[in-house]
């Protein structure tokens, strides 16, 4: 019997609602789920509505719908409930800002158990337009109860989403600089993935312009000249292998001039839904044995160190690595036991790939430990980052077993400060 393929589920939080989708390897591409409305553009709203009737919770147009016609207690943004972090009382009863968010997630996961069993979704992924310390903490609690059972959960910004979702395709289209013109609400801006060549190994970093006086009023022969030139400006002598277009006001038939610019030695692209497709892609390239690791993203969320230590083993000095540039820093946790020697210190490696001036190493006295004789110590080492620029080090003796019992003492260190 053939197994079935693990699948991955994103949810894209934007103003209006949220994109819900999943993927595994057998697809061309992810899938977006919808709530039993005709949804043309994939959001789902962030509503909820108590029924006045029978109490019972609605989600999404759903929501929308009966609190429209007062047939129950509007919530009309359960995301923008969330992050004001106020209790919510509805007919006596009383929501924390986290139940409303929970209950909104519970009732989602319905929708995504309509298109595959809940038992196949192994890696969960949540984007935002941005992302910060408390919005990442909290959706992990809620998750913890949602889906109790070891399942992983993911969180990035849309940006780090985009170069999840340039990564994902063949090579051909990302071997030099990829630029993502993105179109809304009149507005144009482009993101430029490119390799930076300042760093080590293969790192890609993202730059953001934006057109505040490009105007998309008319399709007609004067927009497209005006885009034309727009992109033979930012284009100038650079190599780009491919060119995404996103946004309605890319639709019709006004593209001449322009699209023969955008196609110049260029491969071009009409996308939609970048953002919860690349989040996608990003959950299915942790589960075991995707993506390509010698790749990675330095963007404002990623440290920029390689962190570790030289550790003794049975072949001599080997070069133990805790943390990798590229990790999202309020991920960038790890901990690790250590048997110690006479050493008197403990010498950390940071290895700053943006600039090799930069690299330092850093040292953590283990003078405060009890007297004990030679390998009759272990000690855990904990390394953690505060924000992208800080992380600190805890060591704790753990003494040996019964005969040498810890004596509890510790101590933290910054090994990395504030550029």
């Amino acid at each position: 019997m053939k197994k079935q393929p693990q699948v991955s589920v994103a949810y894209c939080f934007q103003k209006k609602g949220v994109q819900i989708a999943y993927y595994h390897e057998e697809m061309d591409e992810p899938k977006l789920i919808d709530d039993g409305y005709p949804i043309p553009d994939g959001l789902i709203p962030t509503a909820m509505c108590r029924l006045y009737e029978n109490g019972e919770w609605m989600i999404g147009h759903s929501a929308v719908e009966n609190g429209s016609a007062k047939k129950g207690f509007l919530v009309p943004d359960v995301l923008s409930a969330y992050r004001k972090k106020r209790p919510l009382v509805v007919d006596g009863d009383t929501y924390s800002a986290e139940e409303l968010l929970l209950l909104f997630l519970q009732k989602s996961i319905i929708l995504v158990e309509e298109q595959c069993p809940l038992e196949r979704i192994t890696d969960f992924e949540f984007t935002f337009p941005e992302v910060d310390r408390e919005l990442v903490e909290g959706f992990r609690n809620v998750f913890r109860q949602l889906v109790p059972d070891g399942r992983r959960l993911y969180i990035q910004d849309f940006e780090e989403s985009f170069y999840d979702f340039v990564m994902h395709q063949k090579r051909d289209l990302r071997g030099n600089e990829v630029v993502y013109f993105a179109a809304g609400e009149g507005r144009l801006q482009a993101w430029t993935l490119r390799q930076d060549g300042s760093v080590y190994g293969q790192a890609r970093v993202l730059e953001r312009t934006e057109f505040p006086d490009f105007q998309f009023q008319t399709q007609d022969q004067a927009l497209d000249e005006a885009f034309a030139q727009l992109a033979e400006r930012f284009f100038g002598k650079r190599l780009i292998s491919a060119v995404f277009l996103s946004g309605r006001e890319f639709e019709g038939t006004w593209m001449n001039r322009s699209l023969k610019v955008l196609c110049r030695g260029r491969r071009v692209f009409g996308v939609e839904h970048i953002e919860v497709k690349g989040a996608c892609y990003r959950a299915f390239r942790k589960q075991e044995g995707h993506g390509d690791k010698r790749v990675y993203y330095l963007g404002k969320n990623q440290i920029v160190n390689n962190i570790g230590l030289y550790v003794l083993s049975g072949t001599g000095q080997e070069y133990c690595r805790m943390l990798s540039a590229g990790t999202d820093w309020y991920d960038a946790a790890e901990s690790a036991v250590f048997l110690v020697d006479d050493c008197e210190q403990l010498t950390f490696l940071v290895d700053d790939v943006r600039d090799e001036k930069k690299s330092a190493k850093k040292t953590v006295s283990l003078q405060w430990l009890p007297e004990r004789p030679n390998l009759a110590t272990k000690i855990a080492v904990t390394l953690k980052y505060h924000n992208v620029n800080r992380c600190e080090v805890t060591v704790t003796d753990l003494g040996l077993g019964e005969l040498y019992p810890s004596s509890k003492k510790s101590v933290t260190e910054w090994l990395t400060e504030e550029s």
